[in-house]
């Protein structure tokens, strides 16, 4: 592109950042399934937290109900402005991701939900193979990672609709799921959505590689500018940290990792544009926002 060109465009992506700074858009988001799906209620404080750090006006208006699917697809679109997807197995093409776990890896930090009757059991594995081998897990039709779990050799029976999938696991439809720290206590706290007979299973947990990016549409770059700059300041000035042990301290503390066997699960895959040191969970102590985790 000429240099001209290039200032033009840039003269041009300023000029509209300006205006959001100082004109309040309305900036729609992709949120929970139901009413009962409280997964992305940490995204939403994080994602305004953000835009404020930055100046950036905006007017948030959730939007319920979608699918991973349908989220990337809306972004697309331009009928979404930003939504939580996966750090993997996303199409880039009309997208752009701001490239920074939103939870430091806590959502690939696993603990699994079975039914009180088998969790004894489950405790006692201590080889991966034998969990992919003689035990079905329970997965969502449309998480972003479902091939994945697949090509890894687990055997996956899925279900369509969030909240159905925890009255599977009572019903025996599957043996197990697997959760990520940062969602199985509101989970299994809410007693309309996880049955009482279903609880976490002691002394083991599975790690790989998987958080959510915050997702941009490619029609909104001026959003993506503020938005990455807001999390770089938060991150800077150690409101990230604080916002996290805020919501995702104590249960943290609640998992007790270092009383757990951890099971990495090897072979997961990551794209090459993935910050690994940014996924760094697993070695923070919840005081400090450390988590210290034994293997």
């Amino acid at each position: 592109m000429p240099a001209n060109r290039r200032t033009a465009c840039a003269s041009l992506l300023g000029a509209a950042w300006g205006a959001a700074r100082a004109q309040p858009l309305t900036i729609r988001m992709a949120v929970g399934r139901d009413d009962n799906d409280h997964r992305f209620d940490y995204a939403l404080a994080l994602l305004r937290l953000a835009l404020q750090a930055a100046g950036f006006a905006h007017e948030l208006v959730t939007v319920p109900g979608l699918t991973q699917t349908r989220r990337a697809r809306e972004l697309v679109d331009g009928n979404l402005d930003v939504a939580l997807l996966p750090t993997v197995n996303v199409d880039p093409n009309g997208l752009q991701p701001i490239r920074r776990p939103i939870r430091r890896g806590l959502l690939g930090v696993r603990l699994l939900l079975a039914h009180r009757r088998l969790a004894p059991r489950l405790a006692a594995i201590t080889q991966l193979s034998t969990l992919k081998k003689q035990y079905r897990l329970g997965y969502g039709a449309d998480w972003g990672d479902l091939p994945l779990q697949q090509r890894l050799g687990f055997q996956v029976v899925t279900g369509s609709d969030y909240s159905g999938l925890f009255k599977m696991l009572a019903l025996g439809r599957f043996d197990y799921m697997s959760r990520g720290v940062n969602e199985v206590w509101a989970e299994v706290d809410h007693p309309l959505l996880v049955p009482p007979e279903i609880v976490v299973v002691p002394r083991i947990a599975l790690t790989y590689p998987l958080d959510d990016y915050f997702w941009v549409s490619a029609r909104q770059p001026a959003l993506h500018r503020a938005l990455a700059e807001g999390l770089a300041r938060l991150e800077s000035d150690g409101r990230f940290q604080r916002l996290f042990l805020q919501f995702h301290g104590r249960g943290i503390e609640r998992a007790e990792m270092p009383k757990r066997r951890i099971l990495p699960v090897l072979g997961y895959g990551v794209d090459p544009e993935t910050p690994m040191d940014a996924f760094d969970v697993l070695e923070l102590d919840p005081s400090q926002g450390r988590l210290r985790a034994s293997s």
